[in-house]
């Protein structure tokens, strides 16, 4: 019965993440909003205006905000390495407001949006995320040299992220209140 159903559904638990889909047709300029707020306060990073300094993976700048949202697919013309020299001397290739995404948002679009959003004149176009990976716990941190974690760089596209995989595109984010 109807009463059933709507029972059954009450009982159903609230999501972690919200995401908030653009309508019509979906293009690498549609904009996703992703709501957090019911992710564990301790798991959230502060808001910020500003880029995010280069971390790795473990790090509390690899955490989200309660909310952020997508800009534009930007090709920034510079890898990894650049664009890390880029950021730790205070500058950004981003638009005014916007930052690229760290690992986690990166992890998040790549689950979250759709297909058509990742391609500019369909050719499949991942991100860089400011997040370099830092080869884990059971890694062997190889890319640490004098207490200096080198790390190389993860990778966000459609359906999943890699490592070390090369791109000049990043895909601008910023956070929002929802």
């Amino acid at each position: 019965t109807a009463s059933t159903i709507k029972d059954k559904d009450s009982n159903l638990p609230t999501p972690l993440i919200n995401v908030i889909q653009p309508g019509g047709t979906i293009t690498s300029s549609s904009v996703y909003r992703f709501d957090m707020t019911n992710v564990n306060e301790k798991s959230l990073r502060y808001y910020t205006t500003r880029e995010l300094e280069p971390a790795n993976e473990n790090s509390e700048i690899a955490k989200v905000y309660k909310g952020f949202e997508t800009g534009d697919l930007k090709n920034i013309n510079q890898g990894y390495t650049s664009l890390k020299s880029t950021l730790e001397s205070g500058n950004s290739p981003c638009d005014d407001g916007y930052r690229i995404p760290n690992i986690r948002e990166g992890a998040l679009m790549s689950l979250y949006c759709d297909g058509n959003w990742w391609k500019v004149n369909n050719v499949e176009r991942g991100t860089m995320v400011s997040s370099y990976f830092s080869l884990g716990k059971l890694g062997t941190n190889v890319y640490q040299h004098k207490n200096a974690d080198m790390g190389i760089s993860w990778i966000c596209r459609n359906a999943h992220v890699s490592v070390g995989e090369v791109t000049t595109y990043i895909r601008q984010v910023r956070d929002y209140n929802p």
